[in-house]
């Protein structure tokens, strides 16, 4: 499926708005070194959708840290992504809005940020957390549930923070059809997931560092030894998948 058919977006918020980087530079004032970046690593970026009071019928609102009256749809398309993460911040820095990435390269990756108001550069946000999704296929069949529930016309909430913190799980959620082989049907928290990833990449670090120590294994003792390392590792990063698993199966919304 299309990524822009599975958002839905309503057909008044649909924009389609080519944005030259140029235009970027000379509005935003953009340092050479992050125009360098820009430009070497993107091939074109297009505005898709404006989600406000008008098009999706639901209120704005803000709060001490952010105005939420529009959030924007971007579509990003890469020439390369060798320096995905430093880009992936920078352009959320760039735009101030609550503000959907989609990067097309190999796969869709879709990014989504929790920041807040700039007010020394009012242009500019200041990003408190970036949440990605991995590189995928759409046309995959276990991302089928993940399209679903991304259908914007379907997002029932009260206004548009609560509607974009509603985004922000159903697309960090993403990462756990890598885990544990399914995405779930009841939404987690973003930093329940967060810390759980981390958790297991600190795991999966100390599994790197003893299939290091095999190579110069020597005796059977040794061997032995890594063996039983490699197994208690292992253990615990089940440990971590089946907290997620009784999170999802309890609802749980926070850690």
């Amino acid at each position: 499926m299309n990524i822009l058919e599975a958002l839905n977006i309503p057909e008044s918020g649909q924009t389609h708005q080519w944005i030259p980087i140029k235009t970027m530079v000379d509005s935003l004032n953009i340092e050479k070194k992050d125009e360098k970046l820009l430009r070497s690593h993107i091939e074109s970026i297009y505005l898709e959708g404006i989600l406000n009071e008008t098009t999706i019928n639901i209120k704005a609102t803000k709060d001490e840290s952010m105005v939420y009256e529009e959030i924007h749809i971007l579509y990003i398309k890469l020439k390369k992504r060798d320096k995905f993460s430093s880009l992936n911040q920078r352009l959320h820095t760039f735009f101030p809005n609550p503000t959907l990435i989609i990067f097309d390269h190999q796969g869709l990756t879709l990014s989504i940020a929790d920041k807040r108001i700039n007010r020394q550069s009012p242009g500019r946000a200041i990003v408190e957390e970036v949440y990605t999704t991995q590189s995928f296929d759409p046309e995959a069949n276990n991302h089928a549930s993940f399209l679903e529930t991304l259908n914007l016309k379907k997002i029932e909430t009260q206004d548009l923070k609560a509607f974009y913190e509603s985004l922000i799980r159903i697309i960090y959620q993403e990462r756990l059809i890598h885990l544990i082989g399914i995405y779930p049907s009841k939404l987690l928290e973003p930093v329940f997931i967060k810390n759980a990833l981390k958790r297991i990449e600190a795991y999966q670090s100390d599994l790197n560092q003893i299939q290091e120590d095999e190579k110069s294994a020597n005796t059977m003792q040794d061997r032995m030894n890594i063996h039983m390392r490699q197994n208690e590792v292992q253990s615990k990063i089940e440990s971590v998948k089946e907290e997620i698993k009784e999170a999802i199966s309890h609802g749980q919304k926070d850690n």
